[in-house]
């Protein structure tokens, strides 16, 4: 199961994402990326400190999600992640690093 839950901090909004991230679950957190983007915000903030499993699709999604950002004038930040999501990051790391459009104010992998 994944909750998402959307919260303004800091700002701009932010996205925090607790539960099972993977093939399965990532459907759901598109839709509030892609809705978040319509309106357009510079800054788009994910928390994935309660991230129980991530697989390949969670590291994808995060550097699309960084990707659609930047064709926009924007910035995605990774301000917070989970073990689970590390681990999917060191297993596909090809996937996200190096990317220039995510700032990181977490250490990831």
């Amino acid at each position: 199961m994944l909750r998402v839950r959307r919260i303004e901090q800091f700002g701009f909004p932010i996205l925090q994402v607790a539960g099972n991230l993977d093939l399965t679950t990532f459907g759901k957190l598109l839709t509030e990326v892609v809705h978040l983007l319509e309106k357009r915000p510079r800054t788009l903030g994910l928390d994935l400190s309660q991230v129980t499993l991530a697989d390949a699709s969670a590291v994808s999604l995060v550097a699309t999600a960084a990707e659609w950002m930047a064709e926009h004038g924007g910035k995605l930040r990774l301000l917070d992640s989970s073990p689970a999501f590390e681990e999917a990051v060191r297993k596909n790391g090809p996937l996200l690093r190096p990317h220039s459009h995510l700032e990181v104010y977490h250490q990831v992998a």
